[in-house]
């Protein structure tokens, strides 16, 4: 999601933006509790969180995120636990400014085989074929008996 300062929308603003990116425009340049719902609720659907398995979102305590009666109740319907640091929080202010550093970025694309290119840097037992796109995402997966065998697993997968 893109926030543009602008009063009119522009549709040119997004070309050759990231597939499923949408804009949305508010005079201040700045998201808004209205559009920061609007942000969220395309979030849940990227989440998808259950009962077994709620996601954890983390906020930096902006109003627009922390003031914002309507993004509670989505958030308590829809599996989401929402932890919100004061504005001014220095816990906060410290663990970003520790995390924002370049050897970070570094890290990352040396453990995800980008750079330096590895395209081993995923094990095999990584790409379980998942749930295809007409399959409820958010139903978990059944294992039968013939399928789902730990003992065979526990031997290839040692961390199991």
């Amino acid at each position: 999601m893109f926030v543009f300062p602008r009063k009119r929308e522009n549709l040119m603003l997004l070309d050759d933006g990231p597939p499923g990116s949408f804009a949305l425009y508010h005079e201040s340049g700045w998201i808004q509790k209205e559009t920061f719902i609007l942000w969220f609720k395309k979030f849940i659907e990227f989440a998808c969180p259950t009962a077994e398995k709620p996601v954890l979102l983390i906020l930096d305590g902006q109003t627009s995120h922390t003031k914002n009666i309507e993004l509670i109740r989505v958030a308590r319907d829809s599996y989401f636990i929402i932890l919100s640091f004061s504005p001014h929080s220095k816990l906060y202010k410290d663990a970003v400014f520790r995390a924002a550093v370049p050897q970070t970025a570094v890290s990352g694309f040396l453990k995800t085989g980008i750079f330096p290119f590895n395209r081993d840097a995923f094990p095999d037992h990584l790409y379980v074929p998942s749930e295809g796109p007409g399959d409820d995402a958010r139903s978990p997966v059944v294992r039968t008996d013939e399928f789902w065998q730990p003992e065979l697993l526990r031997t290839s997968l040692p961390y199991l």
